[in-house]
Order: structure tokens, then C-alpha cells, then sequence
């Protein structure tokens, strides 16, 4: 854990946390890029610390992630707008959000890669067991990140 400035709204409820993940519809992961960060949206699941998303073969992200595979991610929700009464001074946001590090991991096993697909379809589609010819799985790329560290935080309304 980094230390955080504002620490009373650290969670580490574990079960909440992991909620909020399988919850969450996407996430943003920074890569290296040598000069600058390489921020990007990008749709995932969530299952036994790691995330994972599936790609197209070729492309930045791909040839960045295969250079440098420890990347930057966030997921994170408004709640709502607090409005103060009488002082804007005192406006502020409820929310929750996780920021983390990671490492890529490319994975070239089909029955990985089907296991994966199956995940996030049951996520934003309710779809389950669907099965997929080799060609296809072929022409994609499914990549794990194993998170290194994280941390939830929450601004709850009182």
C-alpha cells in the first residue's frame, strides 16, 4: 500500500472491493511510452487479483505493452455532486476508486483465452458458455494483468 493523503477514506474491505471490480464496466491503464503516458480506456473483468482484457494482435498498445509491461490503471464512479448551501468553497464529489500498478502478461492458451472471453461476455452481456473456433481466437490477444498493488478509496455520503 502507497501512502494516502487522505487515509480515512481508505477501504480494505476486501468483499466490497472486489464487488466494485466485477461491478465497474471499464477501466483506464496508463502505459509507458518513454516520453509520456499512453492512457487508454479499455473494457475487463476481474478474478483472483488480476484483470484482464482481450485486444487485437497488433497495435500501439501491444507493441508498448511488450516493452514495458508495468503499467498505471484506475477504475473509478461519481456518486454524486455534494453542494454546500451556503459556502461552494465546501463543494465536493462521493465517489469510489482503485488506482494500482500491474504486469502484463500475454496469454496464448485457447482454453485461457475462451475461459476469459466467457467472463466478459457474462459481464456486459449475461451471455454464458459460448464457444470459439480457433481462427477466431487466433486473431486475438487476451492479457492478464497481475496487480502489484492497489488501493480503494471511498467518499461516501454521510
Amino acid at each position: 500500500m502507497v501512502a494516502m493523503r487522505r487515509a480515512e477514506k481508505r477501504c480494505e474491505d476486501k468483499a466490497e472491493l472486489e464487488a466494485f471490480l466485477k461491478r465497474i464496466q471499464h477501466m483506464q491503464i496508463a502505459i509507458n511510452t518513454g516520453d509520456a503516458p499512453y492512457v487508454l480506456p479499455i473494457n475487463f473483468t476481474y478474478s483472483n487479483n488480476s484483470l484482464l482484457v482481450h485486444s487485437a494482435p497488433v497495435g500501439r498498445k501491444i507493441e508498448l505493452l511488450k516493452k514495458s509491461p508495468v503499467v498505471g490503471w484506475t477504475v473509478n464512479e461519481q456518486i454524486a455532486i455534494r453542494q454546500h448551501e451556503t459556502d461552494p468553497n465546501r463543494t465536493g464529489t462521493y465517489y469510489n476508486s482503485v488506482i494500482g500498478t500491474a504486469k502484463a502478461t500475454f496469454i496464448d492458451d485457447e482454453t485461457e483465452k475462451t475461459r476469459h472471453l466467457n467472463t466478459l461476455l457474462e459481464k456486459y452481456t449475461k451471455h454464458k458458455d459460448a464457444t470459439f473456433p480457433s481462427e477466431m481466437l487466433s486473431k486475438l490477444v487476451v492479457i492478464r494483468f497481475d496487480i502489484i498493488e492497489m488501493d480503494f478509496k471511498i467518499a461516501r455520503q454521510n
